[in-house]
């Protein structure tokens, strides 16, 4: 596998029989025996690139830093009836988030309600985290499937398997 950082898939190549040979990217052709494709929130996008529409969505999965506090978190604590999760980094810091965004959205930035949810996730499950200063926030795209299963298969185009979702 071959990982090339900041070069834009913009199609695929095929043979005579409509097999992927590979990837035209925005510095070149690419040949390739199989493609996987594993293009985080931008699947649907690249999927359709080579005729294929896939059964998901993109949303913004928020993730929040709070400043540094004494050890709390051991490891990863997860809270399902609040959609929340946290760990402590090395440094201190609480790093949590929680459900998506409701919305479809390309968009690399939260939202206020989606903030609010979260941390009230939080709250119920340690009441102190409402005390902790918020140092920075982000949001990511991520694909899912209307029921939350991945798409791990070959596709229904030769050369070409997916993972998404």
């Amino acid at each position: 596998v071959d990982i090339i950082q900041n070069c834009e898939v913009t199609g695929f190549t095929r043979d005579a029989n409509g097999k992927v040979t590979g990837v035209e990217t925005s510095r070149g052709k690419i040949g390739a025996g199989k493609v996987g494709m594993a293009v985080a929130g931008s699947s649907s996008r690249v999927a359709a690139m080579a005729g294929l529409r896939l059964p998901i969505e993109s949303h913004v999965l928020q993730a929040f830093v709070s400043e540094a506090i004494k050890p709390l978190i051991p490891g990863v604590m997860t809270f399902g009836a609040g959609h929340f999760y946290v760990s402590q980094s090395d440094k201190g810091g609480l790093v949590f988030g929680g459900d998506i965004d409701g919305y479809n959205s390309y968009a690399q930035r939260g939202n206020l309600p989606v903030m609010e949810d979260v941390c009230e996730g939080g709250m119920a499950l340690i009441p102190m985290i409402g005390r902790v200063r918020l140092l920075r926030q982000w949001g990511g795209i991520m694909d899912m499937s209307m029921d939350g299963t991945p798409i791990i298969d070959k596709s229904p185009v030769d050369g070409l398997y997916i993972n998404a979702g």
